[in-house]
């Protein structure tokens, strides 16, 4: 409930639990409109989780394990259309963003499922960071090995005595947990929002059995709840504080931030002092660019104290080459501020004397930042909306490679009307060169695209070279030539 942007997992209960409702009330009425009220929220729910998919599979399972015995079938007949409407929505869904193959959210239907399986089986009764937070490890095993145990003694004793009702509550919590188990690359906490309302309905059952059958067997089935909240409760008070802590570091940069903008609106700012929280939480999703502030940057050396996502893109483009920011200072085009206690001190002058010595060369060129614009050529077009395209033939200066085994590396954006009128070329010289050539061919794949090219020996020990980039045939509109739009153009090591 602190981290507002996972809303939607308190979101979807109300949903998927307002159906059932309606269901319930279906079965128990036989009146139609509590069953298309029910579709109604069904449908509602996959504006707020996708995981809404599995909403009739707890239908069924309500009327196997719940439901009045009259008339079982057809209302297992019911749950048909709403299985339809999941199958639909997982086929547009796939249709319209194909599941990722790599990434965080990359499908492995393998045995990692299994492992993810048994991690959030353990979370739900024990939180992962107990152990980061110092609290007893044997203490924590103690919590699990009592929770998992009555969970699984209480199951097997209302299954034997026919309580048929706990294979409903279990399978709430399976079905909700399963679509999770395929991105095992990616888990979290809160996914077990809705999981764990299985397992809470079937505790919450049983701790009133319990309650009815004396004194003993409510102490006995209050033992386990104890433990559980003596292992949850400290970490969610730990974990609470942290996120308050962070969410006012959060506020003081991106406030500072906005009062310096209204202060100097023309200049760009480099922040010195990121450190690995202050950019998880406060610079990783541009916060900045709701306010209308696109020229916030990390100063050079950021990249020795910020290890946040390595080879994450939004890190590398927002720290600065030293080069462009010594460039940028000297005509009082940006300024410099350290971060420090909640607070943001101007460091300009101080910055630039401490590192206007031994300055290497630019190793990247960021396109569309102005910053980055007087590495370019002549050639290359007006910058518009953060973008810039280039002519037919465009060129910009980068520093020469340092070592024998490093290469150049493009990035950019192909409109996707050119690749249908055919495929296009692109070749890259380095002090006329040829570095390489590549084709763009398909308006579905290589609209955002990616090369390489390996820098020759023989450009070693220069300072700056000179990169030139042909694309063959440009688009011709309005009567000018439209070749690419280029993102970033680095050396570096393969």
């Amino acid at each position: 409930m602190a981290w507002n942007s996972s809303y939607n997992e308190v979101q979807w209960p109300l949903f998927v639990m307002g159906a059932l409702a309606c269901f319930i009330r279906f079965a128990d009425t036989g009146k139609r409109s509590f069953w298309w009220l029910q579709v109604v929220l069904f449908v509602l729910g996959f504006g707020s989780l996708e995981t809404n998919i599995v909403y009739p599979a707890i239908a069924a399972a309500w009327v196997l394990f719940c439901g009045p015995q009259r008339n079982r079938m057809g209302l297992l007949l019911s749950t048909a259309p709403l299985a339809a409407i999941s199958l639909f929505y997982f086929l547009l869904h796939v249709r319209a963003a194909a599941l990722p193959a790599i990434g965080v959210y990359a499908v492995h239907l393998d045995t990692r499922m299994a492992t993810a399986a048994w991690e959030y089986w353990r979370w739900i009764f024990l939180s992962p960071e107990w152990a980061d937070y110092g609290h007893s490890p044997i203490l924590g095993k103690l919590i699990l090995f009592t929770a998992m145990t009555s969970v699984v003694l209480l199951s097997l004793w209302l299954i034997g005595r026919k309580r048929y009702e706990a294979l409903f509550f279990l399978t709430w919590f399976a079905v909700t947990l399963a679509p999770l188990l395929p991105f095992s690359d990616r888990h979290s906490e809160y996914y077990l929002v809705v999981p764990m309302i299985g397992l809470a309905m079937l505790g919450g059952w049983g701790v009133s059995i319990a309650w009815q059958a004396g004194f003993l067997w409510t102490v006995l089935a209050l033992l386990p709840l104890i433990l559980w909240l003596t292992g949850m409760v400290p970490v969610v008070h730990t974990a609470l504080a942290h996120y308050v802590e962070q969410s006012h570091l959060s506020k003081a940069l991106i406030v500072g931030v906005q009062h310096l903008r209204t202060a100097e609106p023309s200049k760009a700012i480099l922040i010195e002092g990121a450190t690995d929280d202050l950019y998880g939480i406060a610079l990783l999703y541009d916060p900045f660019h709701a306010l209308g502030i696109d020229d916030v940057y990390l100063t050079p050396d950021s990249d020795t104290r910020v290890h946040f996502f390595p080879g994450d893109e939004r890190f590398v483009s927002m720290v600065i080459d030293q080069a462009v920011a010594l460039h940028a200072l000297a005509r009082n085009q940006a300024l410099v501020y350290s971060f420090d206690n909640y607070h943001l001190r101007n460091i300009t002058s101080t910055y630039a004397l401490r590192s206007a010595t031994n300055t290497p060369a630019p190793r990247r060129v960021e396109v569309g930042n102005p910053l980055y614009s007087y590495l370019l050529g002549p050639e290359w077009l007006k910058l518009a909306n953060g973008t810039r395209w280039m002519p037919g033939s465009a060129t910009l200066q980068v520093g020469s490679p340092t070592g024998v085994r490093e290469e150049l590396s493009l990035s950019g954006y192909c409109w996707d009307e050119q690749l249908r009128r055919g495929p296009l070329g692109i070749s890259v010289f380095a002090e006329e060169l040829l570095l390489g050539r590549s084709v763009l061919r398909s308006p579905n794949t290589d609209t955002h695209f990616t090369f390489s090219f390996p820098l020759p020996p023989t450009l070693v020990g220069q300072r700056l070279m000179t990169v030139r980039i042909v694309v063959n045939p440009p688009i011709r509109l309005d009567g000018q030539d439209y070749g690419l739009i280029f993102g970033s153009i680095a050396v570096r090591s393969p």
